[in-house]
């Protein structure tokens, strides 16, 4: 009987585990959705047609000071997922923002140039032409509530042309909405 027990609240364990990941990669997804959405509308009617790339890999946290109105939790939590680059979930985007493979992004900036040396974002701008850059994001960070989230976005352009920032996202009336964005680097 305790053997019996013992089975049931381990599959009842792992069935709510399962779903807590299901339920996690689900609120990633949707998260990081809105702030692709937010994206393409910052870039409805560019007449220079250019768009961002994508790498199909979550970016690890870099800088570590945060603003000191951001929730503990929540900078805990993004710390804690974001300390090695994960798949970035299937997200909603659009033709300014263009999902690649982080092999391709990361290739092309390493391939050799004409004089042997590393192309960088030479051999970026070669294979994605008219792309304006690179838009890197993290997993979502969360309060404990799940209702607040927490995103560093990247913009890069090239050797000095970049910018990160920490992106507030509240869910209200079941969806996820960017309440703010908070600059955490420039170069």
């Amino acid at each position: 009987m305790i053997l019996r027990q013992a089975s049931f609240y381990a599959a009842l364990l792992a069935t709510s585990a399962a779903c807590h990941a299901t339920d996690s990669a689900r609120q990633d997804r949707s998260v990081l959705s809105a702030i692709a959405h937010a994206e393409c509308s910052r870039a409805v009617g560019r007449p220079d047609g250019k768009y961002q790339v994508i790498p199909d890999r979550t970016d690890t946290i870099v800088v570590t000071s945060f603003p000191w109105t951001f929730d503990r939790e929540v900078i805990r939590s993004l710390k804690a997922r974001n300390t090695a680059p994960h798949r970035l979930p299937n997200i909603s985007l659009c033709p300014s923002v263009r999902l690649a493979s982080d092999r391709s992004v990361h290739g092309a900036m390493n391939q050799n140039g004409a004089d042997g040396t590393r192309a960088g974002w030479d051999g970026f701008y070669q294979a994605f032409p008219g792309s304006s850059g690179i838009l890197s994001l993290s997993l979502p960070g969360y309060s404990t509530n799940g209702n607040l989230a927490v995103v560093q976005v990247a913009y890069a352009c090239g050797p000095l042309c970049g910018a990160g920032f920490y992106w507030v996202l509240e869910y209200v009336h079941g969806q996820w909405v960017v309440k703010e964005r908070s600059s955490a680097w420039i170069s």
